[in-house]
C-alpha cells in the first residue's frame, strides 16, 4: 500500500504580471509534505478582470489578501480548512 501524498493548493491571482502583462493572471502553487518551497502548477488561467480571475478558483476557498512582498500578487487563496495545515506541511 502506498503513502498517502499530502498537498495542499494554493492559488495566487497576479494583475499583469510580465508574462501577461494585459491579463490577470490565476496559478495554482502546491505544497507537499517535507518540501520546503510552494511548487508552481503547469495550469494558468488568464482573465480580463479581478472578478473574472476569481470565477476562475475553484470553490470553497477563503482569500488571504495580497502579498506585500510581490506587488503584482492581488490576492492569495486558500481553503480554510487547510489554513492551519500548510506550517505543519513545511
Amino acid at each position: 500500500m502506498s503513502a498517502e501524498i499530502k498537498v495542499i493548493s494554493t492559488y495566487a491571482i497576479y494583475e499583469r504580471p510580465s508574462d501577461y502583462p494585459n491579463h490577470y493572471v490565476v496559478r495554482r502553487w502546491d505544497v507537499y509534505e517535507g518540501v520546503p518551497a510552494a511548487v508552481p502548477a503547469w495550469d494558468a488561467k488568464l482573465a480580463d478582470t479581478l472578478e473574472g480571475a476569481r470565477a476562475e478558483l475553484p470553490p470553497g476557498l477563503d482569500c488571504l489578501g495580497r502579498d506585500p512582498v510581490d506587488p503584482v500578487i492581488v490576492e492569495v487563496w486558500l481553503e480554510c480548512a487547510q489554513a492551519g495545515n500548510v506550517r505543519a506541511l513545511l
